[in-house]
């Protein structure tokens, strides 16, 4: 009995491991609570967290009403609002919309650190799982994602790359059936939340899992996996593919995604976003070294996948370089990252996984757990000096009223031009055919409409052959005007806003469902119908089967 007694004890202790894994993550969810406003990107994630039109019941939306001077951007047809979720239900609970969006990201982060661990845990030992968990949280760009950029909806999706990881292994390798859907849903949620960042981690996919034996059937697994999931979300990329001509998108942006490109000394750069950490690099290049000798010398065959992953490493890091501009040019998807450096957050988990797996090759005489917690600490003070470089001036023990933020907010719903906005704005090179030249323009003030959700009503009309009537909202294709049920033409003048030939009829103007939009949210329901079927089929026969 009491050698049972000290063998669950002994399972059950607290390595010092542990306590520098748990005591880190639970310092940063301490620091994040107590951080002001930081960040490129917090200003567009309060605005949009407090723009988004939730409390109407509205679970899918497309404009966001008071962006722009109120004239109403489409943003939510291209970038997600289901990410704000999460964050509007703990503002209806009584937090400000910044507190919010900070206890969002930790509960984000505590996921996203729980799986990788889990997921590290399947390939190498629990203490090895443990630091390449403090490798993953430790790194630059996962830091950087949270603390440099502030990009929520990035990091979202990036976030699940581990559950998503471990998940697939699970139903792939272990033939576990349920979590087949759970990939589906995963995968599903990833795209919901971030496409470009779900695009990204499909290389990293495919290295850890289909290129394993059983190749064929692993390739037919994933290929399933992600068509389901692409149709599941087809009501949401699918019309936004089809309407990303009518906008501007990164034409309209100040940046070139050519001069983005990763200079090969900023991979020793310690302190900058474009970097893995400079310990990770560091590591890395040993393991290189552990790889050729016991390649070479020991002829072990497990070197083997160390090559496979290797493969994946390289294949990124050339994307980051201008060596495969060629390649960025004839696959032109991927010019939607913008930043080359988006690539950082896969490569800096296939990375992890290589020098992990590298590890476990050292004997445990030589990599013995005193070594193990010299690095776990040099991880934490490298994480620590990089976050407090680029977060101290955010930094401080006070919140931030609410009152200066909704100012701001108010500040940034005024701007009409720049990040989060140009993007948006109607492309009018593209629909010039509807501008209508014109010296006669009658300005509707709000006393001559009424707007409502996603449309307007103007009874204020007269009958003029030579006067147009300007509704100072940016032109859509989903906008349709009609006067007593007979459609009229929408011209557009050169900023993009709606102009409207006047009759004596109150005009109906509209924000419709194009047959295309129509057909996705079948295509999405249908799917998860059917996958919903499927769940429960399984669970019966699972039953049936347990039962005899």
């Amino acid at each position: 009995m009491k050698s049972l007694q000290s063998k669950l004890i002994t399972t059950n202790k607290i390595e010092a491991i542990d306590l520098l894994l748990i005591g880190f993550v639970a310092l940063l969810i301490i620091y994040t609570l107590y951080l002001n406003p930081w960040g490129y990107d917090v200003s567009h994630h309060l605005f949009r967290l407090a723009d988004v039109p939730f409390e109407q019941g509205n679970l899918i939306t497309y404009l966001s009403p008071n962006a722009n001077n109120g004239k109403g951007l489409p943003i939510y047809i291209y970038y997600s609002q289901w990410i704000y979720l999460i964050p509007f239900a703990f503002s209806k609970i009584g937090f400000s919309l910044f507190a919010s969006l900070k206890i969002t990201f930790c509960l984000i982060m505590l996921l996203s650190v729980i799986y990788f661990y889990k997921f590290a845990n399947l390939h190498v030992n629990s203490e090895l799982a443990k630091l390449g968990t403090l490798f993953y949280i430790t790194s630059n760009y996962v830091l950087g994602d949270i603390y440099v950029r502030f990009a929520y909806s990035e990091f979202v999706s990036y976030a699940l790359l581990p559950l998503l990881l471990y998940t697939l292994h699970n139903a792939l390798i272990k033939k576990n059936n349920y979590h087949l859907f759970y990939a589906i849903i995963i995968a599903s949620m990833m795209i919901l939340s971030h496409p470009i960042s779900f695009m990204n981690s499909l290389l990293i996919i495919f290295f850890l899992f289909i290129l394993r034996e059983n190749i064929l059937e692993y390739s037919w697994k994933t290929f399933g996996i992600y068509t389901i999931a692409l149709m599941t979300t087809a009501f949401f990329w699918l019309p936004a593919i089809i309407e990303k001509i009518y906008i501007l998108g990164i034409s309209g942006l100040p940046v070139n995604y050519q001069e983005t490109f990763i200079a090969l000394n900023k991979y020793f750069d310690p302190l900058i976003l474009e970097n893995l950490g400079i310990l990770l690099i560091l590591f890395f290049i040993m393991s290189l070294g552990l790889t050729i000798y016991f390649g070479i010398v020991n002829r072990d065959k497990k070197v083997i996948r160390h090559l496979i992953l290797l493969g994946a490493i390289f294949l990124y890091f050339i994307l980051t370089q201008s060596l495969s501009l060629y390649v960025w040019e004839y696959f032109k998807i991927l010019q939607s990252n913008l930043f080359v450096s988006r690539l950082l957050f896969p490569l800096t988990i296939i990375v992890i996984m290589y020098v992990v797996i590298s590890l476990s090759l050292i004997p445990q005489k030589i990599l013995g757990k005193k070594l193990i917690i010299i690095i776990c600490l040099l991880l934490i003070g490298q994480g620590s000096i990089y976050l407090y470089h680029h977060t101290n001036n955010a930094f401080a023990y006070k919140s931030v009223r609410n009152k200066s933020l909704k100012q701001n907010i108010f500040l940034y719903s005024k701007k009409e031009s720049g990040w989060g906005r140009t993007e948006y704005l109607p492309n009018t090179a593209i629909i010039n055919k509807f501008i209508k030249n014109t010296d006669c323009i009658i300005t509707l003030n709000k006393n001559m409409y009424r707007k409502e959700l996603n449309q307007f009503v103007i009874n204020n009309s007269i009958k003029s052959n030579d006067c147009f009537f300007h509704l100072p909202f940016y032109w859509n294709i989903r906008y349709k005007a009609f006067a007593d049920n007979v459609e009229l033409p929408i011209y557009i003048n050169d900023k993009g806003e709606m102009l409207l030939s006047p009759t004596s009829k109150p005009i109906l103007v509209s924000f419709t469902e194009p047959s295309y939009v129509k057909i996705s949210k079948i295509v999405s329901s249908v799917t998860f119908f059917l996958m919903l079927f499927g769940f429960i089929i399984l669970i019966i026969r699972e039953k049936w089967l347990k039962s005899g």
